[in-house]
């Protein structure tokens, strides 16, 4: 992946029904980093795990890993 961003999220969000439970989250995770998701509870850490571990299989937005998007190959997780 260009840029050594091993994943990349874009404009990532979810609802469950009405409810907006992530928001436009953006960021990157360049390779052999360490990364941290704080926020008190109920702020969507799980749900944006669950989203990148394939659990959650609809989302708006984007997530590359390694150049590719998730949502199109989920190869990424074997």
């Amino acid at each position: 992946m260009s840029n050594n961003n091993l994943v990349k999220i874009e404009e990532v969000s979810k609802y469950f029904g009405k409810t907006k439970v992530l928001n436009n989250i953006n960021f990157k995770i360049p390779e052999k980093a360490v990364l941290g998701i704080l926020g008190p509870n109920g702020s969507g850490k799980s749900t944006l795990m669950r989203i990148i571990a394939g659990l959650i299989r609809s989302w708006e937005g984007n997530i590359y890993f390694d150049g590719k998007p998730i949502n199109q190959d989920s190869t990424y997780l074997h």
